[in-house]
Formats: C-alpha cells, structure tokens, sequence
C-alpha cells in the first residue's frame, strides 16, 4: 500500500469516527467530553498522533479564515512531498492540498480547489445548500507556517473571552460527518445530508430536536443540559 492511499484512509477515519462539533462551545460542560472529535484544534491535535503513529512525519499548523489566524491543520509530508491536510473542517475536505500545486476535485457532491499564489495557498469551497451554492473563499494558508509551539499556545488560549468570539460558529450548532455513505452536517436548525453526487435532503431541526437528531441520524448519544453555560 502506498504512502498516499495510507493516508488517505488516515484522513477519512478522521471524518467518520470525529466528528466536527461545536459542543464545548456551547455547553462548556462535561457534555463534550464524551464525545470524540470537537472543533479544528481538537481534530487536528488527534489526527496529528494519529498519522505520526502510522510513521508519517506532521505537524500542526495555522490558517487564516476572514483574515484571521483561526483555524488549525496539519502539514503532512507523504512519498517526500510536503500537503496540508485540513481534517478539522466541518466539511469533508478528503484530499491533502500539495504544496507545490493547485488542485481541485469533488466530494458528495462539493468542490474543493486551491490556488497557489506567492506565499500561500487559498483554499475555495462550493457546497449546494451553502451560501446560494456559490463558490467562496474558505481559508488561507502559509506555505511557510509558524512554528508548531507558537500555533499550541494558541490553541491552549482559543476559549479566552477576547478569542472565543472570533469563530465563525461561535454560539451556533455544528455536527457533521461521514456516516457510512453519506456526509451529514447539522447547521443550527437544519440537517443536511449529502449523497455521493450531491445534496440529498435539507431537514428542519429545532434546538429542542438536537439530542435526537444527533442521536438517530449520527449514532451519537449527547445528554444536551437544558442551560447553557457561559464561559
């Protein structure tokens, strides 16, 4: 087996067994404990041990989402070529982005491209059901990124009062993942479900629906506390 398809099969362990979610965020209680996965820092951290356990060489990294240094990936270097690997977006990002090269390709019906220009990599996503279905800007990363003990400290202080707030999803419900063979993301109060060429069904969900939702369409029991605590 080759470095690329072990990889690759790392990549989307990750997005079936970890699910992105938001739970901590909302909560901040021992509910988002017993959940596996958690947001990019939590995704990334995990993946990280995964593929350096499996023999692959990866660090953690930064990336800037609406001009900020936000996000959180992973540099991969596979058959001697240097990746980012992006396992902490709530979106099935399923490809490595090389970073000697633009790529674009297709999953459940989503695009993901990126463009290589001087110091950075943008990355672009177009999803039906997102944003009018119209392509848009997702993240940018430095191809010479911080070092990994700086991009840590970061991590380490994302949940302080002046950091919280810079999320996009701060406050907000997401859960998403692949299970078996469909890509499930619950935005606030819609589910929805992609197939293999495309969005399936949109379902609405209200607050009060969450724990069952959660429950039957991703396997996950969640004891969602009726308050929510502030940090």
């Amino acid at each position: 087996m080759s470095e690329m398809h072990r990889a690759l099969l790392l990549i989307e362990q990750s997005f079936r067994e970890e699910p992105f979610h938001t739970l901590r965020m909302l909560y901040n209680k021992h509910v988002w404990k017993h959940v596996a996965g958690g947001t990019c820092s939590d995704k990334v951290i995990s993946f990280v041990e995964m593929v350096s356990a499996a023999g692959f060489s990866a660090t953690i990294c930064n990336a800037f989402i609406g001009n900020q240094e936000i996000h959180r990936i992973a540099r991969l270097t596979i058959d001697e070529r240097v990746y980012f690997v992006d396992v902490g977006n709530g979106w099935p990002s399923l490809m490595p982005y090389p970073t000697d090269e633009s790529i674009e390709y297709t999953r459940f019906g989503m695009t993901f491209r990126t463009v290589i220009r001087n110091d950075r990599i943008m990355v672009f996503h177009q999803s039906p059901g997102v944003k009018g279905g119209k392509e848009y800007k997702q993240m940018e990363i430095l191809l010479t990124p911080r070092a990994e003990k700086d991009v840590m400290n970061d991590i380490e202080k994302r949940f302080d009062a002046e950091n919280i707030g810079k999320y996009p999803f701060s406050n907000r419900m997401r859960f998403s993942a692949i299970i078996d063979d469909k890509f499930l993301f619950l935005r606030d109060n819609s589910l929805l479900i992609y197939e293999k060429n495309g969005l399936e069904e949109i379902i609405s969900v209200t607050e009060d629906e969450w724990e069952n939702t959660l429950l039957q369409y991703f396997r996950c029991a969640v004891n969602i506390p009726d308050d929510k605590e502030e940090f």
